[in-house]
């Protein structure tokens, strides 16, 4: 059940959020839905009054909203206590609420006796713009492709990372009204969603579980106590009628204390019996737990300094930049990982990356660029002309998709020893003047001072060698004194991580609490790591009793 307001007529992506949400669910199987785009308090009784019999196992609301509750069309308030209200005679199990500051409400509703087990809320404002896709994103995983609770908010704060960077679309969800509380906005680009729940199994549900079977077999057993409660409250009342002191009636009274201490029985058993269907319903095994785990822990790893190393692309330049690392504080193996899964291109099916050994356009020209690998160098002998079909191919096929505007970021991922960095100084060089010649070629030059995508060389070491440092740094000096870089930068490699990242990224991180991570470990964190994240990733490597894969391809010990 959806309900989308625009109280203040300023929100116009809570009308993409409404178009985009009916169309995951039209294209659901077993999955029905209500949605209101202008909702009232009064839309939501009477929806609720009609589906009784059906009723919805998930509450969404999009709109304005504050501390002091939701702001439904028209202006009228939806506050904790009316939610609570709402909530209580129904079976609604999951709650979004997708406005600014809504985790307030969570307290007062879980307080209240309902059906609730999971709460997705905001803690800070939030954008119009970010709000919606964020939204999307979670339907999509949780409808069509089948994510566990967890897993599609999992989505969420992995799409968050890239529209966190986005700076215009700055309308916020807040309902402007007069309160004495401090609104924080400077937090707002982090991620502000939190999934709040009752028990730990509601968040390995999924759509099929959350709508099976057992459902209705618990709605029917909840009516079964309803009747025995009703019952029960009878044959109280007529025992405490039944005078205790009047032995003529003793046989009554023994005969109703019987039937009370049956129906009590009786109502104990149905209650374990509805309890057990509810374990059965959202049990999992330990693998599958730790498989879990295992796969949230890596999402947070690969996030970890992400915003600060991502400043690559944030580059003044109007074409591409260099991102170096000379050191083990940086790891930016875990950027590139990022980077592959935002900049993909699918070939046949099958996806593939330009800087990936399953490309087409490796083992060609990029083989200059795997510098290390002898084999290659001495197997690959292109002329010119080829190095330009495949420059100018990139260009215009990937870089450009056809056009004359650039449609997404093209990576390369460079490693090589230092004994070779005059080789890759090189083919950095060879590299970008065919770029420039391609550029020249199509008339582009003036064009491209006003392109936000980049084409950038992820300049992998992290070795920790200090004479690779040194000449890392010598490669940086020389590479700015070239004439070919007017369009092209060279970054510093990315600092270590400061106390605040990592309380930030344990703060972001919610779902690392259930695997004994919390804000208080933050100093403990900083003061044995020093911020250099390879130390940082040894040290939550002990803590943790499962198997991580990433860590182990990132030759974490």
């Amino acid at each position: 059940m959806f309900a989308f307001t625009d109280s203040q007529g300023d929100l116009r992506f809570t009308l993409e959020e409404y178009k985009g949400v009916n169309a995951i669910f039209e294209s659901a199987k077993n999955a029905e839905k209500r949605s209101e785009h202008g909702a009232t308090k009064v839309w939501i009784n009477n929806t609720l009054n009609e589906l009784k019999y059906n009723p919805p196992s998930i509450l969404h609301f999009s709109g304005h909203a504050s501390t002091l509750g939701l702001s439904m069309q028209n202006n009228e308030k939806q506050t904790g206590l009316d939610l609570a209200a709402i909530l209580k005679n129904n079976k609604i199990r999951i709650l979004f609420l997708n406005g600014c500051c809504t985790s307030s409400l969570v307290k007062e509703i879980f307080a209240h006796e309902n059906a609730v087990e999971a709460i997705i809320a905001t803690r800070v404002p939030v954008q119009d713009f970010i709000a919606c896709e964020l939204s999307l994103s979670f339907y999509n995983a949780f409808i069509t492709m089948g994510e566990t609770l967890q897993g599609a908010f999992n989505e969420m704060y992995s799409l968050h990372s890239r529209y966190s960077l986005k700076k215009e679309l700055k309308i916020w969800r807040f309902d402007e009204v007069e309160e004495d509380l401090y609104i924080d906005f400077d937090t707002a680009e982090n991620f502000s969603w939190v999934i709040f729940s009752k028990n730990a199994k509601i968040l390995n549900c999924t759509i099929d579980t959350l709508l099976d079977d057992s459902s209705k077999k618990v709605a029917e057993i909840d009516e079964e106590i309803k009747r025995l409660n009703d019952v029960l409250a009878k044959e109280e009342r007529a025992l405490n009628r039944i005078d205790k002191n009047d032995e003529q009636l003793k046989e009554d009274r023994e005969y109703c204390e019987y039937k009370v201490a049956s129906l009590l029985e009786e109502i104990r058993l149905k209650k374990q019996k509805k309890k057990n269907l509810l374990d059965d319903k959202f049990r999992i095994s330990e693998d599958a737990i730790a498989n879990e785990h295992s796969a949230a822990f890596t999402m947070a790893v690969e996030n970890l300094n992400y915003k600060s190393q991502r400043k690559g692309l944030r580059i003044n330049k109007a074409i591409g930049g260099i991102v170096m690392s000379g050191d083990e504080d940086s790891m930016l193996e875990l950027l590139f990982r990022h980077f592959k899964s935002e900049n993909n291109i699918r070939k046949e099916n099958t996806e593939v990356y330009l800087f990936d050994d399953k490309s087409p356009f490796f083992g060609s020209f990029w083989a200059r660029i795997a510098i290390g690998d002898k084999r290659n160098m001495q197997d690959v002998d292109f002329t010119v002309s080829d190095k330009q079909e495949i420059v100018y191919n990139i260009m215009r096929e990937i870089f450009c998709a056809g056009g004359d505007t650039p449609h997404q970021n093209i990576l390369f991922k460079v490693v090589c020893t230092h004994t070779e960095l005059t080789l890759l100084e090189a083919a950095l060089e060879e590299i970008w003047k065919l770029i420039h010649e391609y550029l020249v070629k199509e008339n582009l030059s003036e064009k491209m001072k006003s392109w936000k995508y980049k084409i950038v060389f992820l300049l992998m070491d992290e070795t920790g060698v200090q004479e690779r440092k040194t000449a890392f740094d010598a490669l940086v000096k020389r590479l700015k004194s070239n004439s070919y870089m007017t369009h092209f930068e060279v970054l510093e490699k990315v600092e270590c991580m400061e106390q605040e990242v990592i309380y930030k990224w344990l703060d972001n991180q919610q779902q690392l609490s259930r695997m004994g991570f919390r804000l208080e470990h933050a100093e403990e964190l900083f003061i044995e790591s020093q911020g250099a994240i390879k130390k940082f990733l040894s040290i939550i490597k002990r803590r943790v009793n499962f198997e991580v894969s990433l860590l182990d391809e990132l030759k974490i010990h």
